[in-house]
């Protein structure tokens, strides 16, 4: 039996809404770039889904892994400091990164 299509039914009608909007490129960098310095301003409550969003696309960014560290760091939130680090540092081999992680562990009050 032959399936019949539904020219007037919802589905069309999405799927014309669809091709009237411009398709969205997840990997323009540009507009990573002006969400990652606009994130900066968000508190962190507001920022993680956005910071876990770029990083879902660019996981490898040692910018916006660096940038989501120090927004938790300067929110005093050291078990999602240290989770992130475990998240970044191997997949991510970058020297601002690994820098940052080792702060803590230079600093005059551990010593």
């Amino acid at each position: 039996m032959a399936s019949v299509e539904n020219p007037g039914g919802p589905e069309s009608k999405d799927q014309e809404a669809a091709a009237d909007d411009p398709p969205v490129d997840k990997y323009n960098v540009e507009a990573a770039e002006a969400l990652a310095s606009e994130v900066l301003r968000l508190p962190i409550v507001e920022a993680v889904p956005i910071y876990e969003q770029l990083l879902g696309v660019f996981p490898t960014c040692a910018k916006y892994w660096k940038q989501y560290v120090e927004a938790h760091m300067a929110a005093n939130n050291d078990d999602a400091t240290r989770l992130i680090f475990s998240r970044c540092l191997l997949n991510c081999l970058q020297v601002p990164l690994w820098s940052l992680f080792l702060l803590p562990c230079f600093s005059v009050s551990n010593i």
